[in-house]
């Protein structure tokens, strides 16, 4: 059955059908960066069937991408087999503890095309600490850029593989000073 995509809060959206949810960096409660960063609305249960959960995407190991709270959450509402999507990294903690959480754990081979199921493919472009994330949903084409930097090598990239953006998933402020043109 086909996918629809809600935003659900900060930097987090997901795609659903009558089978499953995929999200991407899932962050419901709580506050960061000691303290300072909290969310403009807390996630109600009733927001969103976190029982359907089967694909987690994670852009980046920043607390308000990667909530761990959120992510124990999670696996403790879920049974059966839930996989996150990962940069591949040479330090291999992130993986390993989100594996002791009871995770599968899939580190994403940059710059290259995977099939997830029949109506879902995903494409990953990382710089630096970060990485964009392309979903291929039912024929649409999401660009989920959020705080990611692109250079001009990955914008060229990304418009070469991917002429038409349908939606482009972005964030609505910048903790940062940068910003693309």
């Amino acid at each position: 059955s086909q996918y629809i995509s809600k935003f659900l809060n900060h930097a987090s959206f997901y795609f659903e059908n009558d089978e499953e949810i995929i999200i991407i960096d899932p962050w419901f409660f709580g506050k960061i960066f000691d303290n300072s960063w909290s969310l403009l609305k807390e996630v109600e249960e009733a927001e969103i069937e976190v029982c359907k959960i089967k694909h987690i995407f994670i852009s980046h190991e920043h607390p308000d991408h990667l909530h761990w709270g959120t992510l124990k959450f999670i696996r403790e509402k879920t049974t059966g087999s839930v996989v996150i999507y990962i940069t591949e990294r040479h330090n291999k903690n992130v993986r390993d503890n989100l594996i002791k959480i009871g995770f599968e754990v899939v580190e994403i081979i940059p710059h290259s095309r995977r099939k997830l199921n029949n109506n879902f493919y995903y494409t990953q472009f990382p710089f630096n600490h970060d990485s964009a994330l392309i979903f291929e949903v039912d024929g649409i084409v999401h660009l989920n850029q959020n705080d990611c930097y692109l250079d001009d090598y990955q914008a060229h990239l990304i418009k070469g593989l991917y002429p038409t953006i349908d939606y482009w998933w972005m964030q609505f402020s910048l903790a940062g000073y940068y910003a693309n043109r």
